[in-house]
């Protein structure tokens, strides 16, 4: 079942934090029934995963590899990413999200300069997969874990705490970073844009009549070009994205108003009342007015705790 704090994490477009903390930590626990355990998505901020708890393959851009408890992931801002499973194993993760900014307090320095600006322009490359194999690893994992507890907690000094940690992992990353080389990499990074472009499309026109024919007529690709140019990069349908999308709106409408769930349906695209609570239920595993009753009494703080 997909939380609204989830929801916030994968909405593209959402800020993670404020001014003031430019940082956000989400415990997710991911749908084992689901083959799509963390939908293909993008924010400009850095992002630390930890997995808490089975494994699951984990997709940044064009690398892949398998994520096991225990492990972390590093993206990078504006990376894709996304998490796929079969067989019905558990996923969970712990996600700590922030504007590298924060370390530096937006200051031109040498630190900037010299440590935060090369990474985010990908001349250097922190490791993606981290296991707990050598020394700096397992601190980096104990870092991250030691991150999501401060938040948790909010004990004395956390926000100091936690950028004290960041600040070190940051550190044992470089220390450990390869450099990137420019051959090879045109093609891969122009599909890259091709697809954040595809995605945002469907994003913003989710409740208008989207059909894979159209998009692929729109894109000038021939339909099979299309689905298997959408998969690939996203590992997901297309048709599936529209769903993510709009079961996201509905999701935000059904406890922010006290709209009819046809009405709901139609604003987010779907005529059909049935086909919308079939899809809802299949995402959510319970109905819309479920969802709307369980859920409202909880949401009383728009920030994790």
């Amino acid at each position: 079942m997909i939380l609204m704090r989830e929801l916030d994490y994968l909405l593209e477009k959402r800020t993670h934090g404020d001014v003031m903390l430019p940082l956000s930590v989400y415990d997710y626990t991911t749908d084992p029934g689901a083959q799509e355990r963390l939908a293909c998505h993008w924010h400009r901020e850095a992002e630390l995963l930890l997995c808490t708890q089975g494994r699951a393959v984990f997709h940044i851009d064009r690398e892949s590899f398998l994520l096991q408890e225990g492990e972390a992931a590093w993206i990078r801002g504006n990376s894709l990413h996304a998490a796929t499973q079969d067989g019905g194993m558990p996923f969970a993760f712990s996600a700590v999200v922030f504007d590298p900014d924060f370390l530096t307090d937006h200051a031109n320095n040498v630190v900037s300069q010299n440590y935060m600006d090369p990474v985010r322009k990908g001349t250097v490359l922190f490791p993606s997969h981290l296991v707990p194999a050598e020394a700096y690893e397992k601190q980096v994992l104990e870092d991250i874990a030691g991150i999501c507890r401060h938040y948790a907690e909010r004990d004395d000094c956390w926000e100091l705490s936690i950028k004290i940690l960041l600040l070190e992992i940051w550190k044992f990353l470089f220390l450990h970073a390869g450099s990137r080389t420019d051959a090879g990499t045109g093609a891969a990074d122009h599909r890259i844009v091709r697809i954040k472009h595809i995605m945002n499309d469907i994003r913003e026109h989710s409740a208008e009549d989207i059909t894979v024919a159209g998009l692929a007529e729109k894109y000038a690709l021939s339909e099979e070009y299309f689905c298997r140019f959408f998969r690939e990069m996203t590992h997901m349908s297309a048709l599936d994205y529209v769903n993510t999308c709009r079961i996201t709106d509905s999701c935000r409408l059904l406890l922010e108003s006290d709209a009819p769930v046809s009405e709901i349906a139609g604003q987010v695209g779907y005529e059909n009342i049935s086909y919308f609570n079939r899809i809802f239920r299949r995402f959510m595993h319970q109905t819309p007015m479920e969802y709307r009753k369980g859920r409202r009494p909880v949401e009383t703080s728009s920030r994790p705790s």
